[in-house]
């Protein structure tokens, strides 16, 4: 049985929207929405906002190993003399509230897993989500550069490999993830 989404929740999630979608775009540009993780809070908005249980499952099985990998990094970024991949979040040349508006990747965490609880997991999701993310890292690639390295979509120029085949081993490496999450959201949301 699935539950509706409180109407306060879904205003609140536009007003964030409102704030984090000009606010990114004028520091960071277009290109800084090729991000997994952007394009998964859209993809989370609208399943929020027409309670649609095949996109919030399509965006949990997605992203959720990567939210928990940036809130792990994140956390112990703070505590760690050693840098890790979030250390923009200390950067104080960046204005605090920009940091904070980031924030949504862990914030993704509980979303998704009330999301997919509240409306279901859709199991159908995940083939639609591997297309997905192998079409994303694909145009990441080519609209965007080396020195935004978005989706690590240029690793391969650190590793001296040629793209296509560290872009397919990326998108296989994905799918993996995919499916193991795939795997979990199926056996935790059997009732």
């Amino acid at each position: 049985m699935t539950h509706s989404i409180p109407k306060i929740f879904k205003v609140l999630f536009t007003l964030y929207l409102l704030i984090l979608i000009p606010g990114f775009w004028m520091s960071y540009g277009p290109t800084h929405f090729l991000w997994l993780s952007h394009i998964i809070l859209l993809m989370t908005y609208f399943a929020t906002l027409f309670e649609s249980k095949f996109l919030a499952s399509m965006a949990s099985v997605g992203y959720l190993p990567y939210a928990i990998g940036w809130t792990l990094d994140f956390l112990y970024t703070l505590v760690s003399p050693v840098p890790g991949f979030t250390e923009y979040m200390l950067n104080v040349n960046t204005p605090l509230g920009l940091r904070a508006l980031s924030l949504f990747h862990a914030a993704l965490i509980p979303l998704l897993l009330w999301l997919t609880r509240r409306l279901g997991y859709d199991a159908r999701a995940w083939p639609f989500q591997i297309s997905a993310f192998t079409l994303l890292l694909f145009l990441t690639w080519a609209l965007s550069s080396p020195y935004e390295n978005i989706n690590l979509a240029y690793g391969y120029l650190e590793l001296g490999w040629k793209p296509l085949p560290y872009l397919v081993l990326l998108s296989f490496l994905n799918a993996l993830a995919i499916l193991a999450t795939h795997a979990w959201l199926l056996h935790g949301n059997k009732e």
